[in-house]
């Protein structure tokens, strides 16, 4: 069940000035979404901020901050994460977010985590249920994160977490590689890469899908304590190495990519993975986002079209260096 008022409540964002979360920002400002709060470690940070949303300083390890920032009764969005930090560190700001949720009376904890804890799992469709076995330090300070998480807010604050693929859109990284390589190699390079990577899927998400399902997840009335759901695009035939550089080609304006057949080129791009210490090596991996369609949840954007925005931005972005 939607909630008809949810304009009305109370959020505050943690990690707003971040890739997802500049885009969650400037969706709850077209919505024209009332009371919204942003914690900023300066306090100020860029153009994007000039709204009518509250912006308060704060740090993810100084709890008095966190403690003056989360409001009684409000939803609270969790996007941060501390990159380049150590798992300790980041335990610890988990700890403190979580504290100040139960001493603030929080009603709710979105919190964006990723898909990738699944890690080495041995599932070719993974969902929800699909028992995770992380490998890198990352996938392992992803998981523990969800699991302190769990632990402490249970009957205390309504806690949900949203588990995305690889997001990609306008200011985002994923995909800057691919399209890099496709206007930078030379045309034989990106021919062979392109026969031995062929339809790997890339499990790729449009950012503005994860933001509508940030959203869906604030609207529901119904309680969803603990629950996890996977965001992803996967559901697209086009979510593969081949189709997506040759949407980038066709955007870009060059030559369609062709692939000879290469044989077993999957058991040989397997094996790579493996050198390279990749968690997932496997060629046709999904994630399904089934759970999150099976509550009422409908896209915003379809993929071909996030790929079309996507490579607008990433055309502007390249003149405007080169000015």
């Amino acid at each position: 069940m939607i909630n008809s008022s949810i304009k009305d409540c109370k959020i505050c964002i943690i990690g707003g000035t971040g890739f997802i979360g500049k885009h969650l920002i400037s969706e709850l400002q077209n919505e024209a979404y009332n009371d919204v709060r942003i914690l900023t470690r300066d306090g100020k940070n860029s153009t994007f901020l000039q709204s009518p949303f509250q912006i308060t300083q704060g740090d993810l390890l100084d709890p008095d901050s966190l403690n003056r920032f989360i409001t009684p009764d409000s939803t609270v969005i969790n996007l941060a994460y501390l990159s380049g930090n150590s798992l300790n560190l980041n335990l610890k700001a988990t700890e403190n977010i979580v504290d100040a949720c139960i001493a603030k009376r929080a009603a709710r904890l979105i919190h964006c985590s990723t898909a990738v804890v699944a890690g080495r799992a041995k599932d070719n469709v993974i969902n929800e249920n699909t028992a995770c076995i992380p490998a890198t330090q990352y996938e392992k300070s992803k998981l523990e994160i969800e699991n302190i998480l769990n632990k402490r807010l249970k009957g205390k604050s309504e806690l949900i977490i949203l588990r995305p693929t690889a997001v990609f859109g306008r200011h985002g990284k994923n995909l800057i590689k691919v399209a890099n390589d496709l206007l930078s190699l030379p045309p034989f390079t990106t021919f062979l890469k392109t026969a031995l990577f062929y339809k790997r899927r890339l499990n790729l998400v449009c950012v503005e899908n994860v933001v509508s399902a940030i959203l869906f997840l604030m609207q529901i009335n119904d309680r969803m304590d603990g629950k996890r759901f996977i965001i992803s695009d996967d559901d697209e035939r086009e979510n593969n190495y081949y189709d997506i550089i040759n949407l980038l080609a066709k955007y870009f304006g060059h030559k369609p990519v062709k692939a000879f057949y290469m044989p077993y080129r999957y058991h040989i791009l397997r094996m790579l993975l493996i050198v390279s210490k990749r968690s997932n090596t496997d060629a046709h991996r999904n994630y399904s986002s089934n759970k999150l369609f099976c509550l009422g949840f409908k896209k915003s954007i379809q993929f071909r079209e996030g790929i079309r925005r996507f490579a607008s931005w990433y055309n502007k972005s390249l003149l405007y260096n080169w000015l």
